[in-house]
C-alpha cells in the first residue's frame, strides 16, 4: 500500500514539475542573477533545515543562470536561503530583494568580527525588493555628412583669381617703373 501511495504521489507531481519553471521563476532567476553579480560576498543560512547559524561569508564568482536556477561557482543557489552583501554589516535575502517571497529571514546582521570570525545573526528588519537598474546603451551621435560647399568653393576660388590678377599688375606697374623709357625716344624716327 505504501508503495502505492508514493507511486501515486509521485505521479501526482510529475505535471507540477514539468511546469514549475514559468515565465515568471525565469525572470526572477535573472534579476537574482543580476542582484548577485552585482555583489560581492554570498552567505547561506536555513533555520528551518535546521542550521544552527549562518555559514561564512563566501566570494561570489562564476555567477550562471540554468533554465530558472542560478548558480554561483558551479554550485545551485536556493534563493530563499541566500543571502548577499548590501553594505558591510548587513546581507539581505537574495529571493526579497528580486521580488519574490519567502518566511525565510529576510537579512543578516553582521554582529562583531575578531580574529577567529564573523558572528552573523539573523535580522527581522524587512526587506525591500530592489530594482535592478542595468547600464544604459551608450547614446553614438552620428553628425550628417556636410553637403559640400560649393558657394564657398566658388568665392574662394573668385577671390583666388582676383588675388592673382592683382598681383600681376602690381608685378608690372613695377618692372616698368625698373625698366623707363624715355617718351622722348618714342618720337625718334629709327627709320633713316
Amino acid at each position: 500500500m505504501k508503495v502505492l501511495l508514493s507511486i501515486a504521489g509521485a505521479l501526482a507531481l510529475q505535471p507540477h514539475l514539468a511546469a514549475a519553471c514559468s515565465d515568471a521563476d525565469r525572470a526572477l532567476a535573472e534579476r537574482a542573477a543580476a542582484l548577485v553579480r552585482s555583489a560581492h560576498q554570498i552567505v547561506r543560512y536555513c533555520a528551518a533545515c535546521g542550521d544552527a547559524a549562518p555559514e561564512a561569508p563566501d566570494d561570489i564568482a562564476d555567477v550562471t543562470v540554468g533554465e530558472c536556477a542560478v548558480s554561483v561557482g558551479g554550485t545551485p543557489l536556493d534563493l530563499a536561503h541566500s543571502y548577499i552583501d548590501i553594505s558591510q554589516r548587513r546581507f539581505d535575502n537574495l529571493l526579497l530583494l528580486a521580488g519574490g517571497t519567502t518566511d525565510a529571514a529576510p537579512g543578516l546582521r553582521v554582529q562583531s568580527e575578531t580574529e577567529r570570525g564573523v558572528l552573523i545573526v539573523p535580522d527581522p528588519t524587512p526587506v525591500a525588493p530592489l530594482r535592478v537598474v542595468t547600464a544604459p546603451p551608450q547614446l553614438v551621435v552620428v553628425p550628417p555628412e556636410a553637403a559640400t560647399p560649393w558657394l564657398a568653393m566658388l568665392a574662394g576660388g573668385g577671390l583666388a583669381t582676383v588675388s592673382f590678377g592683382a598681383l600681376v599688375a602690381i608685378l608690372a606697374v613695377q618692372r616698368r617703373r625698373r625698366h623707363p623709357l624715355p617718351k622722348a625716344l618714342a618720337l625718334i624716327d629709327r627709320r633713316r
